[in-house]
């Protein structure tokens, strides 16, 4: 190295020397002090004293085999970066200091170690902060294990990490299980929604923290009631790490707030890796100079050189030391280095790291600032670690204190505050001595003591503290204490849970025991304890009920009083009691005193050892039900009579629904006709009205016999691809000449995003929108009627409105809309008709189509019933498109069995107008016989009908060769519950009465059509 080179050298390094505030010292390769900096003058010593001796004098007789080991070390070349660099130096008054070494080894042209330079800086105060955030993290250890209510710190995908033994007992479990388990599983559904949606606001910021009441479910499936308080730890960038829950255990009626402890971040201070980063700056806070230690964020030290030091510091962050520079009236160096702070200074990989400076300003002769030398230290870990115990003491649920070794506050939280019923300031000028009731005074003295002694970590004790208003109140005192470095009592760490309510609630259990005592010993069940041998070791002295004795059950086996005919039945529901645990209820018969037998009912659980959560036995409740079992055969035989009932209700209503549609058949048949004919006036108005009445008759029959159906669970809904719209304007424009007649309006609004067709019952719908809308006419005097039809909130279905202008409906009415024989009131039934069945069957067929109806109404102002049926979308079939075809039956010949000669008649004319050939029978047995000779298309078969029947007839058709043995045969019926496969099994066709001739024609002509050509074997031909 030249002169020039090493002249450089030695002024930087005694210019950095001279300004800097650590100690800085060079040793030669004989140990001995070649130069030491003025700094050395803070500790009493002058570096005159010190230059040319060892220095092993200053450093404390106890550290000082190490320093000198350490020393040894470096003239040997050998720089342990791991070795021990903190000792004790004595200053010259006799006190000693903690310092910190930072060796490096120089070494001559020719490599040879020729001494070392250290720099020695003052560590007291970082080493007692480390003291005492180790004593903050073993007191919130002690505080995390020892709490009287449960605590957790939970992931974010609900999963256990840690518990403590408050948390694992009130939830029944043991804590290996706990750790198995996320807090989803253990959390009562009814209570999850809530909690999910508080931990996605807490998650986002939202709130803080929140606290709700819910239930946990412990194994055996009992619930207990709990006060949960979450809180989120986060990170640098504000996103949560992880939860820290904390639970009170309500069921015990433990009122308190829940203890927010802060247990997830136990931050250690990393004090034996720490480097120091020395950075030198000119006057426009450009970086000359940079140690190496700088390569542990990342950079090397000449990628910095020529930077500002500005570049390097967080946004937020420049603020301050421009306003410091303000402040100093722009004297100060641009980045404010005057002054000791802690900045957030940018890693090469771009993350945010708290470095603590101690800048010193470099002034030229003239006293003008020239630069700036700043030692930093990374503080990141110890920022977190006082945000996190500040965090935990002021935001925990329960009241928490730091009280001096007098007793007075010096810290208190918002939790004791509201506890109290104190303001901080309050608190921050008493004693809590003078809190304590009088009674009580010196109780907790020998505890104290021991604590002091380092004894024992903590202790608890009860108590009653005054309220700012006087009165006192149970409280439980959780007593710990931090020391200072040297081992002498600094001050208390005080917890405080309010146990006011709790005791309330003890004095309530213990009466409540008692009660339950009581009841036990005089209720007639017998409560027995077994063990998994099936021996008794508890009987409850109730058995006296069942004419035994105590002595007489106890110690026996269960099976010894046990039916032998049910020991087995017994013996497989404990069996299976056992394995499956839960409960298990079984019946058996018991053997009295007198020596016979009666039935009794076993409700019995597994018994668990607390510990191991293994079976040790079964909890037997045993009723006598003798009485219940002959009122349950009376039962059986009741409901059988209900049921025979039932099925006679369902054949009379068959019956009646034949025989009253056989002459409405007539009626509505041959009054259709006579309206088709050309009558004067009277005449044509009596022919009207009788079809009026007819129609409103058969409306009556039809209601009644769906409502049976409904009641009877046999409407069955077939689903097939149906244009909706298309059946809801038919039905809508069926009620046109009605809405004209009462001058109302008809609206159809089909809204957008419909599917051309749809998977639904479509005569169902037409049948539930025929009620609707007709009610919406019948009920409305003026205005309109609208129906609006459009795709439903839910995928994949129909949403269907019917609004009126009506008289609307109150609350009372609207809840008994959709009930049976319900209108509202006399008269309208008076003025309108009508059985009062409709909304039911409406709401029947909705129900039984998957979906929902309701209503919405406003006295006046008329009403709104919305449907939302299940209506997937479905392509509709090709044999849709023809349904405006003309249906011809113009020379098909049909054969009419009917037993009533009007229905033939009738039948006959509507037929031979359509242009068929009619052929008739009056019963089954004439039907065959003629049918055997003469050829025909199609048979309209009646099914009720004397000597021989509808169905009889068409298997001897059938069994029978002939011309029409393979001819289609229609049911020809008035039974308005033949729908089913089964009803009409081998009918190829129905043609109901009433006959509707448009109903009529299409099903001849569907039965009698040619099929396809591709097909083999045609079985008709249409003439």
């Amino acid at each position: 190295m030249s002169q020039g080179t090493a002249a450089a050298r030695d002024e930087a390094f005694a210019l950095i020397a001279e300004q800097i505030s650590d100690v800085l010292v060079r040793v030669d390769r004989a140990g001995t002090v070649t130069y030491i900096s003025p700094a050395i003058r803070t500790y009493g010593w002058e570096p005159e004293e010190l230059i040319g001796t060892t220095g092993f004098d200053l450093v404390h007789p106890e550290d000082r085999p190490h320093f000198v080991a350490n020393v040894a070390a470096l003239l040997e070349g050998k720089a342990d970066p791991l070795a021990g660099r903190e000792h004790r130096i004595l200053r010259k008054d006799g006190g000693c200091y903690w310092a910190q070494g930072n060796p490096r080894v120089l070494t001559d042209d020719t490599g040879a170690v020729c001494g070392f330079v250290n720099i020695f800086r003052d560590v007291t105060a970082r080493r007692e902060m480390e003291a005492r955030a180790r004593e903050q993290a073993e007191l919130f250890e002690a505080a995390f294990r020892h709490a009287p209510i449960g605590k957790a710190l939970v992931a974010l995908d609900g999963r256990f990490m840690r518990l403590n033994a408050a948390f694992c007992r009130v939830a029944g479990r043991t804590e290996a299980d706990m750790l198995a388990r996320d807090f989803q599983s253990i959390t009562h559904p009814d209570d999850l929604a809530n909690d999910l949606d508080h931990l996605r606001r807490l998650q986002s910021g939202a709130i803080g923290s929140y606290d709700v009441e819910k239930r946990y479910i412990r194994p055996g499936g009992e619930t207990v009631w709990v006060r949960l308080t979450v809180t989120a730890v986060r990170g640098e960038d504000g996103s949560p790490l992880y939860y820290v829950s904390q639970i009170q255990d309500l069921t015990a009626e433990r009122e308190a707030e829940a203890a927010l402890k802060d247990s997830e971040a136990r931050y250690r201070l990393i004090a034996d890796n720490m480097s120091d980063l020395v950075i030198r700056m000119d006057r426009r806070g450009r970086i000359n100079w940079v140690s190496p230690s700088v390569q542990a964020y990342g950079y090397a030290p000449e990628s910095l050189i020529g930077r500002r030091v500005v570049e390097l510091i967080h946004p937020d962050d420049l603020a301050g030391l421009r306003a410091a520079r303000k402040a100093t009236g722009g004297a100060a160096p641009e980045a404010g280095f005057e002054m000791d702070r802690q900045l957030r200074y940018r890693t090469a990989t771009g993350q945010w790291v708290w470095l603590e400076g101690n800048p010193r300003i470099i002034r030229d002769d003239a006293g003008r600032a020239v630069g700036a030398v700043n030692v930093l230290r990374n503080v990141t870990e110890r920022r977190a670690q006082q945000e996190l115990f500040a965090a935990a003491f002021q935001h925990a649920a329960i009241g928490k204190a730091v009280v001096d070794m007098d007793g007075r506050f010096l810290e208190v939280n918002r939790a004791l505050c509201e506890m109290l019923g104190f303001s901080e300031a309050e608190l921050l000028t008493l004693r809590a001595p003078d809190l304590a009731h009088p009674d009580e005074a010196g109780r907790a003295s020998g505890k104290f003591e021991r604590l002091a002694a380092g004894e024992i970590e903590a202790y608890a004790i009860e108590r009653r503290y005054r309220r700012a208003d006087g009165g006192y109140i149970w409280v439980e005192l959780t007593m710990s204490l931090v020391r200072h470095p040297d081992g002498s009592p600094k001050h208390h760490v005080v917890e405080v849970q309010d146990l006011t309510s709790r005791r309330a609630a003890e004095a309530a259990l213990r009466e409540r025991e008692a009660h339950y005592r009581l009841i036990i010993e005089n209720t007639s069940d017998m409560i027995i304890v077994t063990g998994l041998d099936g021996r008794s070791t508890y009987v409850s002295p109730n058995v006296r009920f069942q004419g035994a004795a105590v002595e007489d059950v106890e110690g026996k086996s269960f099976r010894d009083w046990v039916h032998p005919e049910d020991v087995a039945t017994v013996m497989r529901a404990f069996g299976q009691l056992l394995r499956d645990g839960g409960s298990t209820r079984v019946r058996w018969r018991a053997k009295t005193s007198a020596g016979g037998w009666t039935w009794c009912e076993s409700n019995a659980t597994l018994v668990r050892d607390p510990t191991t959560d293994e079976p040790t036995g079964f909890l037997d409740v045993i009723r006598n039900v003798q009485k219940q079992v002959e009122q349950e055969a009376e039962i059986a035989a009741a409901q059988a009579q209900a049921e025979a009932a039932a099925a006679a209700k369902s054949q009379f209503l068959a019956n009646m629904s034949h025989e009253i549609r056989t002459p409405l058949t007539a009626v509505l048949g041959f009054t259709n006709l006579l309206r088709e004919l050309d009558l004067p006036d009277p005449a044509g108005g009596y022919v009207k009205r009788i079809a009026g009445a007819g129609n409103g008759l058969l409306a009556i029959v039809n209601d009644i016999l769906d409502f049976s159906k409904l009641e009877a669970g046999k409407f069955e809904i077939r689903p097939r691809p149906t244009d909706v719209a298309q059946v809801c304007e038919e039905t809508l424009q069926l009620f046109s000449t009605q809405a004209g007649e009462k001058g109302l309006e008809l609206r159809f609004d089909l809204r957008a995003g419909l599917p051309r067709a749809a998977m639904l019952d479509g005569d169902r719908l037409r049948q539930m929108l025929i009620n609707l809308i007709g009610n919406a006419v019948k009920f409305t005097d003026d205005g309109a009627v609208a129906l609006t039809v459009g795709p439903g909130e839910g995928p994949g279905t129909v949403a269907v409105e019917v609004a009126d202008t009506g008289p609307g409906l109150d609350a009372e009415s609207q809840a008994r809309l959709f009930q049976r024989f319900e209108q509202i009131d006399g008269g309208m039934t008076r003025r309108h008709g009508g059985t009062g069945l409709g909304l039911a069957i409406s709401r029947g067929i909705v129900e039984a189509m998957g979906g929902a109806i309701g209503v919405v109404s406003t006295p006046g102002e008329g009403a709104t019933f919305h449907v939302e049926l299940p209506a997937p979308a479905a392509e509709l079939p090709e044999a849709l498109a023809g349904e405006g075809e003309v249906v011809s039956i113009d020379g098909i010949r049909v054969f009419v069995v009917d037993d009533n000669p009007a229905n033939r008649e009738l039948s006959r004319r509507i037929l031979e107008v359509a242009g068929a050939e009619v052929a008739e029978a009056a019963d089954g047995a004439e039907a065959v016989d003629r049918l055997a000779m003469l050829p025909v298309d199609v048979v309209l078969m009646d099914l009720r009908m004397p000597v021989l029947d509808g169905r009889a007839a068409l298997r001897r058709l059938r069994s029978q060769p002939g011309p029409n043995q393979d001819v289609p045969v229609l049911a020809f019926t008035a039974d308005a519950d033949v729908a089913g496969e089964d009803d009409l099994a081998g009918f190829d066709g129905l043609v109901r009465k009433p006959i509707q001739p448009l109903e009529m024609y299409a099903a001849i002509a569907a039965a009698t059509q040619w099929p396809g050509a591709e097909e083999e074997g045609m079985a008709h031909a249409a003439h």
